[in-house]
C-alpha cells in the first residue's frame, strides 16, 4: 500500500505545483480599475541603466584610484543595487501595466486572437528572467558576479512590440 501512496502523492505536488505555477504566469501583479493613459509611452530603452549599473569594471576601476578603500566600494556597490532595485521595480511595473493592457484588449475584442498566446509567452519568459535577474544580483553581491538583464528587457520589448503590432489597439483604445 505504501508503495502505491508514494506516486499519487508525487502526482498530486507535481499537479498542485504546475498548477500554481500557471495562475502566477497568468495572474497580474497589478489590477486596474481603467486602463492608464500612458502606457503607450512605455520604452524599454529606458531601462538601458540597468546593464551598467552592476558591471563589474566600475569595481574593478574603482580599486585603480589613488585613496581606495574597501568601504568606498562596499559603499558604491549598496548605492547602485538599490538603484538597482528601483529601476527593476519600475520595469516589473511596466511589464505588469502592458500585460493587463493586453489582457484587457483581449477580453474586449480590440487586439487579434494571438495576442493572449503572445502575453502567455511574454509572461513566462519575463518571469524567467526576473528570477535569474535576482539570483545574479545575490551571485553579486556574493561574489561580483555581473548582472545579465538582456533577456529581462527582451520580454518586456516583446510584450510592448505585441501591443503596438495589433492594429485594434489605436485612438480609442485607451
Amino acid at each position: 500500500m505504501a508503495f502505491t501512496t508514494i506516486p499519487v502523492l508525487a502526482v498530486l505536488a507535481s499537479v498542485a505545483l504546475i498548477g500554481w505555477v500557471y495562475l502566477r504566469l497568468t495572474a497580474s501583479r497589478t489590477q486596474f480599475d481603467e486602463l492608464p493613459s500612458d502606457w503607450r509611452e512605455i520604452r524599454p530603452s529606458r531601462y538601458a541603466p540597468l546593464g551598467r549599473l552592476l558591471a563589474p569594471e566600475d569595481f574593478a576601476y574603482l580599486r585603480t584610484l589613488p585613496g581606495y578603500e574597501p568601504r568606498l566600494e562596499k559603499e558604491l556597490m549598496r548605492r547602485r543595487l538599490e538603484a538597482f532595485r528601483l529601476y527593476l521595480a519600475e520595469l516589473v511595473r511596466d511589464f505588469d501595466t502592458m500585460q493587463r493592457v493586453g489582457q484587457l484588449m483581449a477580453a474586449t475584442g480590440q487586439a487579434s486572437p494571438m495576442l493572449r498566446e503572445q502575453l502567455l509567452l511574454s509572461r513566462i519568459s519575463f518571469t524567467r528572467a526576473l528570477w535569474q535577474v535576482r539570483f545574479d544580483m545575490l551571485m553579486f553581491r556574493l561574489a561580483g558576479r555581473p548582472v545579465a538583464v538582456d533577456r529581462l528587457l527582451g520580454a518586456l520589448k516583446d510584450a510592448c512590440g505585441a501591443l503596438q503590432l495589433n492594429p485594434g489597439l489605436g485612438q480609442g483604445a485607451a
